[in-house]
């Protein structure tokens, strides 16, 4: 006979084990993404977003159901959603599915529930045939819609931009791990605020770089601004030249003009980005840049670009010293409304190349703009080193 159980954090790899099983049977492997470090903090950390049960045969492991509260108006009370069910085939045949549906049942029950619900595969006969045994009735006037992907990310980009308030709360998950102290969610109406650190000094500087030689940053930026990953990487190597990957958003208009942000401090003129963070896909970072210091949000569509080298150093007045690495993106604009933030950037307008060339220009820009305007231009510094003989 089945025992039923609470699972507890332990038995996450056992989740992800039977979770992978699962999609096998359903010929669904390919689309399983969760990791054990997902499910964790998800299923077990500050905000548990579901809930999960283990039925063990004679102290074995045989099955698993993942199930999370839905709410019907039309009841006005909460329901069950189960999201999986799943019994080992070896166990199959013992009554396990049907102790964790009863399980289930009577947790609906004991909570004050209105419904059981659940999915189940057209094509998945021997389970259709178990479930009409228990009584369960097929929601044949419904069909079910999933907005999911690059439907999920345009639809949102509408949502960002209509009444919604931003602000910054502290998580237990990230907070301490020396990456990102600060996470920025959606809450009511304007703009996310700009990320700072812990001390509210500005998240990032402004990249200077010049070719073949070293640019001082404005004397009003005496140092750059460390994040605590930064700053626990000067902690162990000083003010030595350190390599920093960043991400800028080449962005046209329906003429072919560039879009550019002038600088605050420096009143010079430089495309949207900024550094990428740890653990931040780079695509990611110059969608938050552009929308930090634009207000549009973009779709990254190629790389365009990849710069690097000499000229793209900066020496700092304390000494601290940086070369960047610059991954330049071609976006389209999905979302927003052109705007500055007015701490980092006073100014965002599109611009010709003619126009463009007349500008203050951050020094590592020509190059970029090179290659947005000119198809033949190179996508990244020419090669110049060769083995030696």
């Amino acid at each position: 006979m089945a025992v039923i159980r609470a699972a507890t954090e332990a038995d996450v790899p056992l989740i992800l084990r039977f979770i992978r099983e699962l999609a096998e049977y359903e010929r669904l492997a390919h689309e399983v993404a969760a990791t054990e470090e997902i499910l964790r903090e998800t299923l077990f950390g500050a905000r548990r977003y579901a809930e999960v049960v283990i039925a063990e045969e004679e102290g074995e492991a045989a099955g698993f159901a993942l199930f999370f509260h839905n709410f019907s108006t039309f009841l006005g009370r909460p329901g069950i959603y189960l999201e999986d069910l799943y019994v080992r085939a070896e166990m199959r045949g013992r009554g396990t599915g049907r102790a964790l549906l009863a399980h289930l049942a009577a947790l609906a029950v004991e909570r004050g529930c209105g419904r059981l619900e659940w999915w189940v595969l057209d094509w998945n006969e021997p389970a259709i045939r178990f479930y009409h045994s228990l009584g369960a009735q097929p929601m044949d006037d419904w069909t079910v819609f999933r907005v999911a992907g690059d439907a999920l990310d345009r639809l949102s980009a509408e949502g960002a931009f209509r009444g919604t308030r931003w602000s910054t709360v502290r998580t237990e998950s990230n907070a301490g791990n020396g990456l990102h102290p600060l996470r920025t969610v959606r809450s009511g109406r304007g703009r996310p605020p700009r990320r700072r650190r812990r001390d509210g000094a500005p998240r990032a500087a402004t990249l200077r770089m010049s070719a073949g030689r070293l640019i001082p940053p404005h004397p009003d930026q005496p140092t750059m601004a460390l994040s605590p990953y930064l700053r626990a990487l000067r902690d162990h190597v000083g003010s030595m030249r350190l390599l920093l990957p960043s991400a800028s958003a080449t962005i046209r208009d329906g003429d072919g003009r560039l879009l550019l942000v002038r600088q605050r401090d420096s009143g010079i003129w430089s495309t949207p980005g900024g550094m990428i963070e740890p653990d931040e896909n780079p695509a990611d970072a110059v969608v938050r840049e552009t929308w930090e210091e634009t207000g549009l949000l973009v779709s990254p569509r190629r790389v365009m670009a990849v710069w690097g080298g000499p000229g793209f150093v900066v020496r700092y007045p304390n000494g601290d010293e940086v070369q960047y690495v610059i991954i330049a993106f071609d976006c389209e604009i999905v979302g927003g409304e052109l705007r500055v933030d007015e701490e980092e950037t006073v100014e965002a307008r599109f611009w010709s190349h003619e126009d463009a060339a007349a500008l203050p220009l951050s020094p590592w820009l020509p190059p970029v703009l090179a290659a947005h305007y000119a198809a033949d231009a190179p996508q990244f510094v020419p090669p110049a080193w060769r083995p030696r003989a």
